[in-house]
């Protein structure tokens, strides 16, 4: 690994999701990972994936908003902060 092996990698995944990958991810990463170069890096690589995301369905009406964090070491995943809503959350920085 080029952090080596005691080096703890948070990915921080931010934009639209396909609902499709999304649900696989779920399911059956490593069969996400076989479809999809950029998921088997995500999955492969990282210790853990943070997602803020919008995911897409065919169906404009169905997507909703997620956010959520996986544990990809132990093969856990929980739901952070908020609800899988239609409404886009809006946070705010104040410095």
């Amino acid at each position: 690994m080029t952090f080596g092996d005691n080096c703890f990698i948070l990915t921080i995944l931010y934009g639209p999701i396909l609902k499709a990958n999304y649900d696989l991810l779920y399911k059956n990463k490593a069969t996400l990972a076989d479809k999809n170069g950029l998921w088997q890096t995500i999955i492969y690589m990282s210790n853990a994936l943070l997602i803020d995301s919008d995911i897409l369905t065919n169906d404009p009406k169905k997507a909703f908003h997620a956010a959520d964090f996986f544990d990809l070491s132990k093969d856990t995943f929980s739901n952070v902060g908020f609800k899988h809503t239609s409404h886009r959350p809006r946070f705010s920085l104040l410095l």
